[in-house]
């Protein structure tokens, strides 16, 4: 399209060594260049395979009408289609109150053993009730140990003895 738009300024292609292809234009003025490059962007060109470029009227293209058509349908058809509502709730136990606030109401104190792997992130097991070790420290038999109950998240600190049969809290904090 350029190129027959630059004819009348004796302009030929030229290809480059990237592949691409550039436009030589002759003795001519940059303002003549700039006002036929600027007429090709108002005139309707219509592509014809055996000439090339021809200056005519090109059609009214109907493919923007059908979209905007399609869209609108598709909207109206959306809102119109019944959306189905799941009427089915979903079912959840229900744990004793009683047991788990019985459980979470007993405090640590001295002398109460420790069941259980007390390295950090295992679950130990102090008088029926669950703890996670948030973290443990060992100097020597002494374990400084960061303790989570499960059933309502408190932590305890504590230090406790261990031997080779059992671990016993020594002090809690």
């Amino acid at each position: 399209m350029l190129l027959s738009a630059l004819v009348q300024l004796e302009s030929s292609p030229v290809r480059l060594r990237s592949a691409r292809v550039a436009i030589l234009i002759g003795s001519a003025d940059i303002k003549d260049v700039m006002t036929a490059l600027r007429e090709t962007k108002t005139e309707e060109v219509v592509l014809n395979a055996i000439s090339g470029f021809e200056k005519g009227r090109a059609r009214l293209s109907m493919k923007p009408l059908l979209a905007i058509a399609g869209v609108a349908a598709l909207v109206v058809s959306a809102n119109l289609i019944p959306k189905s509502v799941s009427t089915q709730a979903a079912v959840v136990k229900k744990q004793p109150l009683e047991r788990i606030a019985s459980v979470c109401g007993i405090d640590l104190s001295e002398g109460q053993e420790v069941l259980g792997a007390t390295k950090r992130l295992k679950r130990v097991t102090i008088q029926e009730t669950e703890f996670v070790v948030a973290s443990s420290q060992r100097l020597g038999g002494l374990l400084q140990l960061k303790l989570k109950r499960t059933c309502d998240g408190k932590y305890f600190r504590v230090d406790a003895w261990s031997d080779d049969a059992q671990v016993l809290i020594a002090k809690v904090y």
